[in-house]
């Protein structure tokens, strides 16, 4: 296999030294609090309607649950 290249020798020279995106990170992270607010939301809905013990299933379609939980590293 060729050499191994990792994040900040792909993105070198790419911002200026004193100029990082801060605003892009930040509208970043609150879109990962909104998104989150709004997952926690659907799932508190679903307990509701379904109760706790309700089983989590994707029947009919290739995304099971443990590949999920697989690609997501939990």
């Amino acid at each position: 296999m060729g050499e191994v290249i990792n994040f900040d020798q792909i993105f070198e020279g790419a911002v200026e030294p004193g100029k990082e995106p801060k605003r892009l990170f930040k509208e970043a992270y609150e879109g990962a609090v909104t998104a989150v607010s709004y997952a926690e939301i659907l799932l508190n809905q679903a307990i509701r309607t379904y109760g706790a013990d309700h089983p989590v299933g994707y029947p009919d379609t290739a995304y099971y649950l443990p590949v999920i939980r697989c690609l997501s590293g939990e």
